[in-house]
């Protein structure tokens, strides 16, 4: 969770669920990643995927 303050991002109950990306050997959209974690988070809006990802993308190192 030390990872997303690092970088800046505000830890929503949303962000701290990161099992669906953390291991995951694919490349999902952010369709799939929407679908999957809506199951657990069903207010979660499409929107909040796409812009944690742009702010993930902004921040390569994040998984490194």
């Amino acid at each position: 969770m030390n990872k997303y303050r690092n970088i800046g991002l505000k830890l929503t109950p949303q962000r701290r669920d990161t099992r669906y990306l953390e291991g995951n050997k694919e490349h999902p959209s952010a369709e799939e990643i929407f679908r999957a974690v809506s199951e657990k988070y069903p207010t979660m809006s499409f929107a909040t995927v796409y812009n944690t990802l742009a702010a993930l993308s902004k921040k390569a190192t994040f998984w490194s």
